[in-house]
């Protein structure tokens, strides 16, 4: 992958050698730091720089340059690469130049020459931080706007169904009205027949009350992570003068946070519609199924350490199963995961294995702080929502559970959970071993 580049622009030889040697110092491993005397060879270079797709996160430009000023390069540079932060490096600009850079450049920072290195380093430092954290945070935007779009088509088509399905019952209510006028026992067979469409009529209510609070619960879980996200950015973008460096880091620590929890919550929303949708193929093969323990196992090994905690493995070499293995690598990291969560310093965690017949048991206990037993029948549901936290105020969307189940019901297999609180918990995961 080609390097990210911060550009330099200035009239001045020597000023342009020193910038270049002092931004190496700090930002030569990771970018490329390009230098041009005046603003055309600059207009030039970003247009180059965006055609090849290489993200330009900085420039920097001297305001007083022959033929084109640096307020008016910015200008230029804004309308071809809108959200590279720009800088303006000068000693001799006025309040109106650098009011039209903040104005149709949306300048991010002026910095007086000669400058200081430390504050130019610093300066540079969080104009690369919020252009890639901005970056992210667009991309993730997109993907909800495409999510949303997919959960209304997918309530259309499930909207259409229970219409489609009311329908063909009215019907078929029609239909047994006529038929069972030529029957003897016309009373036992109506309130047969009538007793399986009260039941059929229940059970679409009940999946419609499902989608509902299934994606009532999705909207919170959204709404929650990105007011926070609004509500820091806010505050910063309000107080950044007055915030100390500890007190930025802090802030942008939450919003990586929030960004994170977003972004984990968007992609189980997507992997989750994909399966409902079909569009997740299942690519089943024999494999031995203890590499895979083994592989996650290592993974997790330093979170556990972390937080104290142990973890044993009993499990056999050379076990043979029958499944799609990314997709039961993903069941046992979310189950390992969650022992992790849910387990207090000093706790044990077991992963072993156990033949029965023709299948294979995978069970990952825990002695940790276990769940309560009217939680246990709302692990897997898609209109309950559990508010845990794991031990080190972990939070979690549930989501990850449900397309465990699903995941492993498409292998062919089947999932159980026993637990008791303040005991422990144990997940046992069967598979086939064979076809």
């Amino acid at each position: 992958m080609k390097k990210s580049v911060i550009l330099c622009i200035d009239d001045e030889k020597i000023v342009l050698t020193s910038l270049k040697t002092q931004l190496k110092i700090n930002f030569g491993r990771e970018y490329n730091i390009e230098t041009v005397e005046n603003g055309i060879e600059a207009l030039i270079i970003v247009n180059k720089l965006i055609r090849d797709g290489i993200s330009l996160p900085v420039v920097i430009v001297d305001q007083i340059m022959p033929n084109m000023k640096g307020d008016e390069v910015l200008s230029k540079i804004h309308k071809i690469s809108p959200y590279t932060n720009k800088i303006m490096l000068t000693g001799q600009a006025d309040t109106e130049e650098i009011g039209h850079a903040v104005n149709n450049a949306h300048l991010y920072r002026y910095i007086s020459k000669p400058w200081d290195f430390t504050d130019l380093n610093l300066t540079i430092a969080e104009a690369i931080r919020s252009y890639f954290q901005n970056k992210t945070i667009r991309a993730q935007t997109i993907k909800m706007k495409k999510l949303i779009v997919e959960l209304s088509k997918y309530n259309k088509r499930l909207e259409k169904s229970v219409t489609k399905r009311t329908k063909l019952i009215s019907k078929q209510k029609e239909e047994l009205k006529k038929s069972l006028e030529e029957k003897v026992d016309i009373n036992k067979y109506l309130k047969t027949t009538n007793k399986k469409l009260i039941e059929s009529e229940l059970k679409l209510k009940r999946l419609n009350a499902t989608k509902d609070k299934f994606f009532s619960i999705i909207s919170h879980d959204l709404k929650n992570p990105f007011a926070s996200l609004l509500s820091i950015s806010e505050f910063i973008v309000k107080n950044y003068k007055n915030t100390n460096e500890e007190d930025r880091i802090e802030i942008l620590q939450k919003i990586n946070m929030s960004a994170n929890q977003i972004y984990s919550l968007l992609d189980n929303l997507l992997t989750w519609s994909s399966l409902q949708k079909g569009h997740i193929k299942i690519n089943r093969i024999q494999f031995d199924i203890s590499k895979v323990i083994t592989e996650n196992i290592n993974l997790y090994q330093v979170a556990a350490e972390k937080k104290g905690i142990n973890i044993i493995v009993n499990i056999h070499n050379n076990i043979q199963v029958y499944a799609d293995r990314e997709m039961l690598s993903a069941i046992i990291r979310n189950f390992i995961n969650n022992a992790i969560k849910f387990s207090n310093s000093d706790d044990v965690i077991e992963i072993k294995t156990k033949k029965i017949n023709s299948y294979i048991e995978i069970i990952v206990s825990d002695s940790g702080i276990g769940i309560p037993e009217e939680d246990l029948k709302k692990l897997f549901r898609t209109d309950a929502r559990l508010k845990t936290k794991g031990t080190s105020g972990e939070k979690g969307t549930g989501l990850g559970l449900i397309l465990c189940k699903e995941f492993i019901e498409k292998n062919g297999g089947s999932i159980k959970v026993e637990s008791k609180i303040n005991t422990g918990s144990n997940f046992i995961i069967c598979i086939p071993t064979n076809k």
